[in-house]
């Protein structure tokens, strides 16, 4: 079973840069569902789709498709990024910080954590 990552962090930290930045080196991603399926509903007239009842279940439908379809194996953002937090580590995972920086540099860095692996 091949090793897999997750990226996350607040609104607007950079997460889908660093992901491009690795898809580009050669790295197989696995794109995050949750904005497809927020334009997706927007494009369909529903102007706030997180308060759809079906959302959640749209979303890990799509993950799970974009998933299997894998190649190879302010305030309101700090409160999201520790539910965040505290939710990976119940779920075992270990987490690594990446800091601000430019995003070649940050994709440098999960590089290199991700080498340290193999």
């Amino acid at each position: 079973m091949p090793k897999r990552y997750i990226v996350t962090g607040a609104p607007g930290s950079g997460k889908t840069s660093i992901i491009m930045a690795l898809q580009s080196r050669g790295y197989d991603v696995v794109k995050v569902a949750a904005t497809a399926v927020m334009a997706a509903e927007q494009a369909l007239g529903n102007d706030e789709p997180r308060a759809l009842h079906s959302f959640i279940d749209k979303i890990v439908s799509l993950q799970r498709q974009r998933q299997t379809q894998s190649v190879r194996p302010s305030s309101d953002a700090v409160q999201f990024e520790h539910i965040h937090v505290r939710t990976y580590l119940t779920l075992g995972y270990d987490l690594v910080d990446i800091p601000k920086a430019e995003v070649a540099d940050r994709a440098d860095m999960v590089e290199a954590y991700l080498a340290s692996w193999k």
